[in-house]
C-alpha cells in the first residue's frame, strides 16, 4: 500500500514526507539522520544513533542552538516505553534514595563473522547493549556520574569480548545499574530479566512479561507475551510531533550514544591489558 518506493534517499529528503524511519545498517544511521534533520524531516532512527563520537558531535551540533523549531529525533529504544516499565516508573517515582539495579541479557550466540561484529554493525554492545544504557537512563532519571566495564578474556575463537561483559552506570542522584550481557547462555532461558532494588521493595523484571514486586502491596503487571514498548515507542513519536516537542530530551539522546560509546572503549581498552 505504499504510494512509491525508491532506492535513492535523496529524493526522499526532497519529498514532502513529514517522518523518515531509518532501519539502515549502523555504520550509516549517523550521517542519514543528520542528512533528514536538516532537510527538515523528523527522524526515528533504528540503535544505535552513531557508531562513532563524531556523528554524536555532528547530531549534537544540528541542536546546538536548541530544539524550538527543529525536527523531532527518537532512537529506537523501546524498553522505557514498554508497559511494565512505565508501570515501575509510576511506582517509584516519588522515591527519595538511589536505586541498585542488576539486569541480565541472555542475548543468544551470533558467529564473528556475521555483519553486526563488523563495521557495519560496531558490536553488540554498540548495537544492543544501547537499549539497556537507555533504559537505565530513563529510570534513574538523573545525570550520568561515572561508567565501569569489563569483559571475559576469550580463550578460543568462537568468542567475543563485546558481547560478553559486565557494564555499570552510576548516576548522580547515587543510583547504580549494572548490565550484565552474554552470548553464552542458553536460548531456552529468558533473554531479559531484571532485578531493581529500591527503597525496602523488589521489582522483578522477567522478559517483559511481567514485573512482580516484593516488600509492597503495590500491584504489578503481567501479560501473556512479551511487550517491549515497540508500539507505545511509534505512539510517542507520533504524540510528540503533533504536539511539536522533542519525545527524549536531545542532551539525553546524546548522553545515552556517548556512554555507550564510553563503555566499548572500556572494552576495547581491557583487551589490550
Amino acid at each position: 500500500g505504499a504510494a512509491t518506493s525508491t532506492t535513492d534517499y535523496e529524493s526522499v529528503l526532497n519529498s514532502d514526507v513529514d517522518l523518515v524511519l531509518l532501519c539502515t545498517r549502523h555504520h550509516l544511521h549517523a550521517e542519514m539522520a543528520l542528512q533528514a534533520l536538516e532537510a527538515g524531516k523528523h527522524v526515528l532512527c533504528e540503535k544505535p544513533l552513531s557508531l562513532t563520537h563524531d556523528g554524536i558531535d555532528a547530531i549534537e551540533q544540528f541542536y546546538s542552538d536548541g530544539t524550538a523549531g527543529k525536527p523531532a529525533l527518537m532512537v529506537g529504544f523501546n524498553r522505557r516505553w514498554s508497559p511494565p516499565i512505565q508501570r515501575l516508573q509510576s511506582l517509584i517515582r516519588d522515591r527519595t534514595s538511589p536505586i541498585i539495579a542488576h539486569y541480565t541479557m541472555n542475548a543468544g550466540y551470533i558467529p564473528l563473522d556475521h555483519w553486526v561484529h563488523g563495521p557495519e554493525g560496531g558490536g553488540r554492545n554498540v548495537g544492543e547493549g544501547c537499549h539497556l544504557y537507555d533504559l537505565f537512563f530513563a529510570i534513574a532519571g538523573a545525570e550520568l556520574d561515572d561508567i565501569h566495564a569489563t569483559a571475559i578474556s576469550p580463550q578460543s575463537g568462537k568468542w567475543s569480548r563485546n558481547d560478553n561483559f559486565t557494564a555499570t552506570l552510576r548516576f548522580k542522584d547515587g543510583s547504580v545499574f549494572t548490565l550484565l550481557y552474554t552470548a553464552m547462555g542458553d536460548r531456552a532461558y529468558p533473554k531479559e530479566r531484571m532485578e531493581l532494588f529500591c527503597e525496602g521493595s523488589i521489582y522483578v523484571l522477567d522478559d517483559y512479561k511481567s514485573l512482580k514486586i516484593h516488600g509492597s502491596k503495590a500491584k504489578g503487571w503481567s501479560n501473556m507475551t512479551m511487550e517491549k514498548g515497540q508500539l507505545q515507542e511509534l505512539e510517542s513519536m507520533h504524540s510528540a510531533i503533533l504536539e511539536g516537542r522533542q519525545p527524549v530530551p536531545v542532551h539525553e539522546t546524546i548522553a545515552i550514544s556517548r556512554a555507550t560509546l564510553e563503555v566499548e572503549s572500556k572494552l576495547i581498552a581491557g583487551s589490550a591489558t
